[in-house]
């Protein structure tokens, strides 16, 4: 490794930091230029090594990706409930005020047991 540059502690602190900077850079490519030329090798060898003890490769893929806009799956469900009591709710709503407010009385079935307005009970 490369010894840091000799210099007398009495040199300007801008000289030192030129002459540390230029060697930290001369030491970071020469450092690239290593692991350029040994990078594929080392991962070459690494696989090699994984598949001979009996490991999967290194090889990743990527996950299944979802749609965006889907949901979970119990949100899903509790929204398809929802819509469900909501459609009876309706149902059963419009049921009521067809029958009380826009039938009129007279033209309505006799609900047995229940006594109806206006009406008196007789059996």
């Amino acid at each position: 490794m490369p010894q840091a540059p000799q210099g007398d502690w009495r040199v300007p602190k801008r000289t030192m930091r030129r002459r540390y900077g230029q060697e930290a850079n001369r030491v970071k490519e020469a450092l690239n230029r290593e692991h350029e030329q040994r990078g594929p090798a080392f991962k070459e060898s690494a696989l090699e090594a994984s598949l001979k003890k009996g490991r999967a490769a290194g090889v990743t893929l990527r996950a299944a990706r979802c749609r965006a806009a889907e949901l979970h799956v119990a949100t899903q469900g509790m929204r398809k409930d929802l819509f469900f009591f909501f459609f009876l709710f309706l149902l059963f709503f419009f049921f009521f005020f067809f029958f009380f407010y826009v039938m009129p009385p007279s033209s309505r079935p006799r609900l047995p047991g229940i006594s109806q307005a206006g009406r008196s009970r007789t059996t």
